[in-house]
């Protein structure tokens, strides 16, 4: 089946009105600084868009193809016990509601139940505050286990902050891992997969992702349906749940033979443009 692509012009970015872009936070995924050969690094010296108020070197750890990220080739690793991480944003609407969502996994070489807390602060008072636990029991290198987490905040002020801080006992070495953090505010839209407004879910939807593809930066409106500001293969598999979800809810529908075969082939790419090579630790020079 060919599945006829529905162009359309470049919306404004779902955030204008709060100037916002790219999902709110700079380096979400942190996916800058590139770690050198790509595998794991150990006390970085800058990670752009953050501050890190317990000492960034001392605290953290950069993590590359030593496990999979959820977002990405890289995410960050609470390495110490009193790791802090934060970032500022301006520019918010006061009075309207956002939403903070991101990943969550935990080290899965030494098992164990991680925790991590975020705040979100403005001038005065901490706005909203939660803390998650994250089990790395069971969980291997091959699969950590990343989930989504989020919180919901009203904002007071154009700026808040917000501060993640590690909250488990456990040793140094080891700790929660986080990756994926972006800013929304509008949870009703947040993987609804309704790109074009008409209060359904489907095909007309899903060719707008498919002629956005790896489109980045990206609105909802282009098929950035888990608003961290790109379209690629999470943003497709999350529409196809919510798809098939109204399909049953509405009646036996199959899935349209169409969407399976572009999924497949958006996979395929995807995989293709996220390989990089590997170094393992095996491969890395020792010293004499």
């Amino acid at each position: 089946m060919t599945i006829g692509l529905l162009r359309l012009s470049v919306f404004a970015a779902v955030f204008a009105s709060a100037g916002l872009c790219n999902g709110g936070f700079l380096n979400g995924s942190f996916e800058e600084p590139a770690i050198p050969g790509l595998f794991f690094q150990d006390a970085p010296s800058s990670l752009p868009g953050w501050t890190a108020p317990s000492g960034l070197a001392a605290s953290f750890n950069l993590h590359g193809s030593v496990w999979p990220s959820q977002d990405g080739l890289q995410h960050v690793e609470f390495d110490s016990p009193d790791a802090v991480l934060e970032q500022t944003i301006a520019s918010l609407q006061v009075g309207t509601e956002y939403s903070v969502l991101f990943g969550l996994a935990g080290n899965p070489d030494r098992q164990a139940v991680y925790g991590l807390r975020l705040e979100v602060r403005d001038s005065t008072s901490v706005l909203a505050t939660q803390d998650y636990s994250v089990s790395s029991v069971g969980f291997t290198r091959d699969d950590v286990g990343w989930r989504d987490e989020s919180l919901t905040f009203e904002a007071t002020e154009e700026t808040a902050t917000f501060v993640f801080s590690r909250t488990d006992g456990e040793p140094d070495g080891w700790g929660p891992d986080l990756d994926n953090v972006r800013l929304f505010h509008d949870d009703s839209l947040l993987f609804s997969g309704d790109f074009n407004g008409d209060g359904n879910t489907n095909m007309a939807d899903f060719a707008i992702m498919t002629a956005n593809f790896n489109a980045s930066p990206a609105t909802f409106e282009q098929g950035d349906n888990n608003f961290d500001g790109r379209v690629n293969l999470r943003d497709f598999l999350e529409f196809r749940t919510r798809f098939n979800a109204q399909a049953q809810g509405a009646a036996s529908v199959p899935e349209p033979a169409g969407m399976t075969l572009a999924l497949t082939g958006l996979a395929m790419i995807a995989a293709a443009r996220r390989r990089r090579p590997t170094v393992r630790p095996g491969d890395l020079p020792c010293d004499a």
